[in-house]
């Protein structure tokens, strides 16, 4: 998913974008209001997420001029206010949440998360398992915000895996599932196969836990 981030603090501006891009979101920053405002108007992203306290025009005001331009992309209010009076304002300029600083990262992520489901802007075509996210549209894979280059076979495997995460899939059910073939005998491509993907997958910037995991003597796990 795309999510448009408007914060004019740097540090909180870059631990957000962090913590979002980790769990397979790609994030466009600004620290400027108007900047913002052009942004939404003329990309499309699945939310957004406006700091109040922005230069130039503030997160309300560019709330409000994005819904007069009929924008209905989901918009998450950040700000140091935290009364109700205050939310409710929010609310009012066409906000669709809106929460208090300090804040929890994991709960921002789950509202972005919640927010985009219910407006329908998450589609079939995005699979997100910790810091891997697949478009199976476009046959994209990135690991937290890097995007990585897979061949089509270990594209091939990797989704299936991602479709059936927490499942342990045996080699024969990778085979004919993948390759198309029942053959034991080529297992050997199996294992070639989780290699390279480990190697791409696991390896790059030391994420933890791993996901790909060997089941001895059964098969493969992704969870």
């Amino acid at each position: 998913m795309r999510i448009l981030l408007a914060e004019d603090d740097d540090l909180m501006q870059e631990f957000v974008r962090r913590y979002l891009c980790r769990h397979g979101f790609r994030v466009e920053i600004t620290c400027r209001g108007d900047e913002a405002l052009r942004l939404a108007s003329n990309t499309s992203f699945d939310a957004i997420i406006l700091d109040i306290g922005l230069p130039n025009m503030d997160g309300l005001e560019v709330c409000q001029a994005l819904r007069e331009q009929n924008v209905q992309t989901p918009i998450i209010i950040l700000s140091a206010r935290s009364s109700e009076k205050d939310k409710i304002k929010g609310l009012r300029m066409g906000a669709d949440d809106y929460l208090a600083k300090p804040f929890n990262y994991e709960e921002l992520h789950l509202r972005v998360i919640s927010l985009t489901r219910r407006s329908g802007q998450i589609s079939g075509q995005f699979l997100e398992v910790r810091h891997l996210c697949i478009d199976t549209s476009s046959r994209r894979v990135w690991v937290g915000e890097d995007p990585i280059k897979l061949r089509p076979k270990e594209y091939d495997l990797l989704l299936y895996l991602a479709r059936n995460c927490g499942s342990v899939l045996s080699r024969r059910q990778i085979l004919n599932n993948v390759w198309g073939v029942a053959d034991y005998a080529s297992s050997n491509r199996v294992e070639s196969c989780v290699s390279r993907l480990r190697k791409k997958v696991d390896s790059p910037k030391g994420f933890h836990p791993k996901l790909i995991h060997n089941i001895r003597g059964v098969g493969y796990r992704l969870d």
